[in-house]
């Protein structure tokens, strides 16, 4: 559709132009999205630029974090949108799972840092995270993105990032089109991948019903129709084990990324149904936890985030320890051919909460 100039009754048509004709360099592009990341139409916390990995002698356009805690990967291309940048997306994603705190933070320090000031990313993201809505600032790099932005999407990397996006994989494909009127240049954004919903206003009798954010009305719905029924009911399962042993008291599903199980008012332990896992993310509430006796305790495997991808891949049911503003969280990472239904997890989610002598 065409961009519209109005005046008075009058409604003129804008000149679609390229960025190639306009002169316009990757880039400037980069620069505008650098100092707008509003323009791919989200929040998002840019901590790097023209980022170096050293494996694969290359750099990343753009790093960010969404207020999830997720790394964002941004590929800018003035051009067309077609193979192999998918890959190359994919490609900088794998290697940027295995990044630490500190080297994100190392990142982040370069270009969000002010000289001879001291810096802390964790600050940092805390304040955006909550600034966007989320109570209980999640842990960095939980998960990883890739948005892909250029011109147009050619309909062979749509077609893939379609079938990624179904096999699980957060790809995210926005053309922006430039239009030139006099003087005047401007930008019209539009995310094609994901397809927009095609229906954001429901009837429901003889009302009409706003679902731009279904979690919020269904959420355990919601939680199915993007994760499926086997992720969400082992979900479900452990909350209600947990009610009916008094380590809680509800759960909550009307959150978009997680599920929250609450005491009090206050979440308890955070869930993340997932296709193939379910992530688990808890305060360490009281003394210490020896991580290798746990493991042992649980059955589950010490994560490591040194290990390359295709170790990481491998990796069977984990557990781990973060450590953020002095807090520490305990993080399980159960596949669904982990026995949640046993009662070690349970017994161990009580010690970790304090609730257990």
């Amino acid at each position: 559709m065409a961009l519209w100039k109005v005046s008075g009754k009058q409604a003129q048509p804008v000149t679609e132009t390229t960025f190639a004709d306009e002169r316009i360099s990757e880039e400037r592009l980069e620069d505008w999205v650098h100092a707008n990341p509003e323009i791919l139409g989200e929040p998002l916390l840019v901590i790097g630029r023209q980022v170096a990995i050293e494996e694969l002698h290359d750099r990343i356009d753009l790093l960010a974090l969404d207020p999830e805690g997720r790394v964002v990967v941004i590929e800018l291309k003035r051009a067309d949108m077609k193979a192999p940048v998918d890959i190359q997306g994919l490609r900088y994603a794998s290697y940027v799972s295995g990044w630490t705190p500190d080297q994100l933070q190392e990142v982040a320090a370069g270009t969000l840092g002010e000289s001879g000031e001291d810096f802390s990313l964790d600050v940092a993201f805390a304040r955006f995270a909550e600034s966007h809505g989320v109570e209980d600032v999640p842990e960095l790099n939980s998960d990883q993105r890739v948005i892909i932005v250029g011109q147009r999407v050619k309909d062979r990397l749509g077609s893939v990032a379609l079938w990624l996006r179904e096999k699980g994989v957060d790809i995210k494909l926005i053309e922006i089109r430039p239009f030139r009127d006099g003087e005047a240049l401007y930008l019209e954004p539009h995310v094609i991948i994901p397809p927009p919903s095609t229906e954001k206003w429901e009837r429901v009798g003889s009302r009409v019903k706003d679902t731009a954010k279904p979690w919020l009305s269904e959420g355990e719905a919601f939680h199915r129709g993007r994760y499926g029924n086997a992720a969400v009911d082992r979900a479900r399962s452990l909350a209600n084990r947990m009610i009916a042993a008094g380590l809680a008291e509800e759960v909550s599903f009307a959150q978009k990324h997680y599920v929250a199980v609450l005491q009090g008012g206050s979440m308890v332990l955070r869930m993340e149904p997932r296709a193939t896992r379910l992530y688990l993310t808890m305060r360490l509430r009281r003394g210490h936890l020896d991580l290798e006796e746990a493991a042992r305790r649980l059955g589950l495997q010490v994560y490591d985030s040194e290990l390359g991808l295709g170790d990481k891949l491998a990796i069977p049911s984990s557990i781990t320890i973060n450590e953020r503003h002095g807090r520490k969280r305990v993080l399980l990472r159960l596949l669904h051919d982990y026995d949640i239904e046993g009662e070690a997890v349970l017994a161990f989610i009580g010690d970790v909460l304090g609730k257990h002598s």
